[in-house]
């Protein structure tokens, strides 16, 4: 069995270096005053059926904080992006010193953010200093409590006190080492467990970065789609439009690695045909742009029209190509795919035709194009701002959880490049003479 990895983290002199030499016999520096430890280091020896990692510890400083997180969130990124299966992290072991007797939210909050890569991954609160037994039921009772509060709860599975070196009290009186055993077995006890929750935080880490890639292709090809349906002239905006969106269905299955097939084509054809849905509208559109009185408020309706079509078909796509990817589902069945085009882009085509047809968007027998712009904006921007509905792939109802995403702050990123190209071409419609 291959060795497992312990992140050993907590603050500066707490004693993660101490614990270290005594439960694997070697020498990280120790010392007092300064911290000992400048850059992450492993350890381990033949015993020992796992390594330890040595990260520097958090300082009272913000900027020594923010050195410490971020060099732990590179370690792991690393490992991750290089598959160093003797970097990655399967237990984490967070020390505290027991002779504090506090435990600080923002303490916590340190850990947390530098492992938040791994949050499934078991944690390990090792008490170090633990020289009063008496003292010792309270602050595992502190701990215990301390991460209940937690908003996001994390895989704590043991409180354990430990004196890693004897702690001398007089020449006469010490308190001997002990709770090293005691530690080492219940750590070797999770490593199985811990293992499984390393590959699952792998797999989520791929799949979040690869949904962040494809929500940014489609955010361009709305864009670009958007240009071309603001061209002023009566043209069949599909002979442009059909090919962008063909690159972008097979440029999102690239991103998730499905590979070339006669089934992933008959997925693209069948994603493309719900998007030609749209070519009623298209048509519609084409004929309002031969009328001179309402050029331009036409290219504007249809510039946002054609965004809109791309950012659902597009959010379809990246829907399908994960679910296919997880394994979830498979290129083999084609009636649930049928559903979620059916609900999500015909979907948004006929909203989009019922806003152009609502009798409240006419005034005096003519198009309020300035409201109907607006209307169809809100549409689009609803699309992308979609995140927490029930999932039903039976019923072709669309769900995605769109986590945090590294470089972006949460989805809102991604979803801010759709958002402004929308938004963008709405404040078009200021242009419109609303008669």
């Amino acid at each position: 069995m291959s060795k497992g990895n312990i992140l050993v983290i907590g603050n500066s002199g707490v004693g993660k270096s101490t614990l270290i030499n005594a439960v694997l016999g070697v020498n990280a520096r120790t010392g007092i005053g300064e911290a000992v430890t400048q850059k992450m280091e492993i350890y381990e020896c033949p015993e020992i059926n796992f390594r330890l990692i040595d990260t520097i510890g958090f300082e009272p400083g913000v900027l020594q904080q923010a050195k410490a997180i971020n060099e732990v969130k590179k370690w792991s990124k690393e490992s991750i992006k290089g598959d160093q299966t003797d970097r990655q992290i399967n237990v984490i072991w967070y020390c505290i010193d027991a002779t504090s007797r506090k435990l600080f939210r923002k303490n916590i909050a340190m850990l947390t953010r530098a492992t938040a890569m791994w949050k499934d991954v078991p944690i390990i609160v090792v008490l170090t200093k633990s020289y009063s037994s008496v003292e010792v039921p309270e602050n595992i009772k502190m701990v215990e409590e301390a991460f209940k509060k937690l908003k996001h709860p994390v895989n704590l599975k043991a409180v354990i006190p430990v004196v890693a070196d004897i702690y001398r009290i007089t020449e006469n009186q010490y308190v001997p080492a002990h709770g090293i055993e005691h530690l080492v077995d219940v750590t070797e006890a999770l490593m199985p467990e811990g293992k499984k929750a390393t590959l699952l935080s792998i797999y989520q880490y791929k799949t979040t970065q690869k949904r962040a890639q494809a929500h940014a292709l489609v955010a361009s090809c709305a864009a670009a789609g958007a240009v071309v349906g603001a061209v002023p002239i009566p043209f069949p905006d599909g002979l442009i439009l059909t090919p962008l969106e063909t690159g972008m269905i097979a440029q999102v299955a690239r991103i998730y690695n499905i590979p070339d097939s006669e089934k992933l084509d008959n997925v693209v054809k069948a994603l493309i045909e719900a998007g030609t849905v749209g070519i009623v509208a298209h048509a519609l559109i084409n004929a309002v742009k031969a009328i001179p009185a309402v050029n331009i408020a036409a290219s504007v309706l249809n510039s946002v029209m054609a965004a809109s079509i791309i950012t659902a078909l597009g959010e379809s796509t990246i829907f399908i190509m994960e679910r296919i990817y997880t394994g979830e589902k498979s290129l083999n069945d084609l009636g649930w795919i049928d559903k979620i085009i059916e609900n999500n882009v015909a979907g948004q085509v006929s909203s989009i035709l019922a806003v152009i047809n609502d009798p409240a968007n006419t005034i005096d027998g003519k198009k309020n194009w300035k409201r109907i712009i607006s209307e169809i904006s809100k549409l689009a921007i609803t699309t992308v701002r979609k995140k927490k509905t029930v999932e039903n792939v039976e019923g072709g109802t669309m769900s995605v959880e769109q986590p945090a995403v590294e470089g972006v702050s949460g989805a809102s990123g991604v979803e801010a490049l759709h958002t402004e190209t929308i938004e963008f071409i709405a404040t078009e419609a200021d242009i419109v003479n609303a008669e």
